[in-house]
C-alpha cells in the first residue's frame, strides 16, 4: 500500500545493476476516490543479459519514507524497509 498524501512513498533503496535494470515506477490511486485512500506503487524490472548468464538470487530495497527524510538521510523504523529476494534462474 501506498498513499503519497500522508507524504509517505516508497523509495527505492538499492538493487543489483548487474543483473536488474529498473523499467518503470508509477503510483497506482485506488478504484474508490475517498479522501485518504491509499493506492498502491507498481515497481517494473528488467533482468540484464548478465543475468541470463546463470542462477543467481539478489534483492531489491525498498523504503516507505517522506521525500525529506531520504534527502537528509533521516533514520527511520526498521519496518519501513522491505527487502525483497529475486530468484533468477536459467532452468
Amino acid at each position: 500500500p501506498s498513499n503519497p498524501t500522508t507524504g509517505y512513498s516508497w523509495f527505492l533503496l538499492s538493487y543489483d545493476h548487474n543483473l536488474l535494470t529498473l523499467n518503470s515506477h508509477r503510483f497506482v490511486p485506488p478504484a474508490k476516490q475517498i479522501p485518504g485512500a491509499g493506492g498502491h506503487e507498481e515497481w517494473t524490472f528488467v533482468i540484464t543479459h548478465a543475468a541470463l548468464s546463470g542462477s543467481y538470487v539478489t534483492h531489491i530495497r525498498l523504503i516507505y519514507a517522506r521525500p525529506w527524510e531520504i534527502q537528509k538521510g533521516i533514520q527511520t523504523k526498521d519496518s519501513n524497509i522491505k527487502d525483497i529476494p529475486i530468484v533468477i534462474s536459467d532452468r
